[in-house]
């Protein structure tokens, strides 16, 4: 096939014609040079060319090629350097430069959509395509059917990330100036014909959507142009709750009064400081009164609301006092504190204001005082870290906090009451109130009750929804705190496992009849997880040696220990540590799945490294639970 233009097949039965004729081609095969033809001749062996066909069409079914951002209709191929290398055959008639999604920002969570584009820049790799009679550079690629690429168990929150814009402020906190250089520039928003693409494909009735693309940008979502058109084209769609996290530089007034007819909608502030000053200082705020003033704007237009708050050890512990207090003033939900995170990548003096002047035990002992003088909730956004702080393990299951008119304030309940009971059955875990109380609302029964110890009081109260009368902030099922958290308005502890996960693991040690087990978890987990798998009868008479372990999250470095954050290197190089130090291997090694949980079922990290790596590369079975 030397100096040829190579047409394309033009229909699958011909490929199909090809493959059954060519067997003695394909068995003689096996003795060709791999890549199938010589660079130096500029020639392509026939069995190659037939290959590349099948390739070419196959691909060309599931996209569309483009340069420069128009679509280009390829009729056939040459070698690769056969018509010389001009620039001028990669002119096209678009000049400028699409900024495309880029790769990485869709690894993990759709990985057809790179295997398309490994096998794409592969064959182009070898080969140079023409259109009418001129070599085109494909630079890249748009799907086809989008039907194809539906995922099912979608909801509103799987499309709004897709509106966030470029952040109007510059937090001297912000922890994209610290993250990882492979999550840095991945392109956090998508053009406005792919937004209303992904508005038409989304089905609430199905809840199915188009795949998922994660951007490790905050971003800010009320920034965008059209924000407020695609919420109103959304609502023609879907009349589900919205809640909307933002950094409140755009809520001003107008904006509050376009959210109450799109209701019912909710905010999640990230105020930092109710000071003017302080967060024109740490947010760079040139306009701080608008955030400030929202809460009682938000208030006054009866739209619930949350509040964040980023504790920073540099600042006035009375600043987040006053915070806190002026959130609940103006009828915040809750209020829930962020502990500050870095990475390796922090600029050194950021890291170094974050270590200084106050402890991180300082401000939970603090944020504890406030709480106890409070009647909203206020809590960390992790309480296994505020418990790892304190250096406290099982506890009893405590009420942190309960919402303003929800039926957890009007059957009663305090911060401070401890839960012993719910509906006679005996709790243990904070995760049980939760379980207990989600199921009767599933089955729909209307009257609960709770035994609780109040001070050295034993009471039972009540629960009947239908003596309850939605009024606001609370409306159930709104507060996003109550997915996490609690349920009917009183926030709790999540301390504990499910016994399910326990379970699970026995089931996991009965598969390969393991004798030695090693479990991977995370500092804030390890105590938990070990004094429950003490109380577990299923492995009291058994000769199972379960042991755990903590990986080093080297990936980020910096004070960053969380298990969503582990990266498969991670999780190798702790068990080959262990494996080391112990002198032996185990049998089976159980991972967290939460740590794969951003890959949309693909069980990838945030690199986009599958899990079944490690089993590669340790040669040990390696299996996912999700610890809850």
């Amino acid at each position: 096939m030397k100096g040829k233009v190579i047409p394309f097949i033009n229909s699958l039965h011909e490929i199909e014609l090809i493959q059954s004729k060519d067997k003695a081609v394909k068995k003689r095969g096996l003795k060709l040079d791999l890549h199938g033809f010589s660079p130096s001749t500029n020639s392509l062996h026939p069995f190659f060319v037939r290959f590349m066909r099948v390739l070419l069409v196959n691909l060309l079914e599931v996209v569309d090629l483009e340069v420069s951002g128009s679509m280009v209709k390829v009729d056939s191929f040459v070698p690769k350097g056969f018509m010389g290398d001009s620039e001028d055959r990669f002119k096209n008639k678009a000049s400028s430069r699409v900024d495309y999604q880029k790769l990485q920002s869709i690894r993990w969570s759709e990985a057809r959509i790179e295997l398309v584009a490994r096998l794409l820049r592969k064959v182009l790799s070898f080969i140079d395509l023409m259109s009418e009679g001129r070599i085109v550079r494909i630079d890249g690629f748009r799907l086809k059917d989008l039907n194809h690429w539906m995922v099912y168990g979608s909801n509103m929150g799987d499309f709004f990330p897709f509106l966030r814009w470029h952040c109007n402020l510059s937090c001297i906190f912000c922890y994209q100036d610290s993250t990882h250089p492979m999550l840095r520039n991945l392109k956090p928003h998508i053009s406005e014909r792919e937004i209303y693409t992904r508005l038409r494909y989304y089905s609430p009735r199905r809840r199915t959507a188009l795949f998922d693309q994660r951007f490790f940008e905050m971003n800010e979502i009320m920034t965008h142009p059209h924000f407020l058109d695609v919420l109103r084209k959304f609502r023609e769609k879907d009349s589900s709750r919205l809640m909307f996290l933002t950094n409140g530089k755009a809520l001003t007034e107008e904006m509050i009064r376009e959210l109450t007819f799109l209701r019912p909608v909710g905010i999640r502030l990230s105020l930092n400081s109710a000071n003017e000053s302080m967060r024109r200082k740490i947010m760079s705020d040139k306009n701080p009164e608008i955030a400030v003033n929202s809460l009682p704007l938000l208030k006054a237009y009866q739209i619930p609301f949350a509040v964040s708050i980023l504790a920073l050890p540099f600042l006035p512990l009375k600043d987040l006092e006053n915070t806190i207090h002026y959130a609940s003033e103006h009828d915040a939900q809750y209020v829930v504190i962020h502990m500050p995170g870095y990475s390796r990548y922090i600029n050194p003096k950021i890291q170094s204001d974050l270590d200084r002047d106050k402890s991180i035990i300082e401000i939970v002992k603090y944020v504890r005082r406030i709480r106890n003088t409070i009647k909203m909730p206020v809590t960390f956004l992790s309480d296994f870290y505020e418990r790892h702080v304190m250096g406290e393990s099982k506890l009893p299951v405590v009420i942190k906090g309960v919402v303003k008119n929800s039926a957890a304030e009007k059957a009663g309940l305090k911060t401070g009451d401890r839960i012993l009971e719910v509906d006679g059955t005996r709790i243990l875990a904070g995760r049980q109130v939760i379980s207990a109380l989600h199921l009767c609302l599933r089955l729909g029964i209307r009257n609960m009750s709770l035994r609780i110890q109040r001070d050295n009081d034993i009471l039972t109260v009540d629960f009947n929804r239908d003596c309850f009368v939605e009024q606001y902030p609370y409306y159930p099922f709104f507060c996003p705190m109550e997915s996490r958290y609690g349920v009917e308005g009183m926030i709790i502890d999540r301390e504990g496992l499910d016994i399910d996960v326990f379970k699970r693991i026995n089931d996991i040690i009965n598969k390969y009849g393991a004798r030695k087990c090693l479990v991977l978890t995370t500092i804030l987990m390890k105590s938990v997880f070990e004094e429950l798998l003490l109380d577990q009868p299923v492995f009291y008479d058994r000769r199972v040696e379960v042991e755990t372990a903590i990986p080093r999250s080297n990936f980020w470095g910096g004070n960053i220990f969380t298990g969503d954050h582990f990266m498969v290197t991670d999780f190798i190089e702790c068990i080959e540590e262990w494996v080391e130090s112990k002198g032996y291997r185990p049998d089976v090694v159980i991972i967290p799945a939460s740590a794969f949980s951003w890959a949309c079922g693909w069980k990838r990290d945030i690199g986009g490294k599958p899990y079944f790596e490690i089993e590669i590369r340790t040669k040990i079975p390696v299996e996912l639970v999700r610890f809850q």
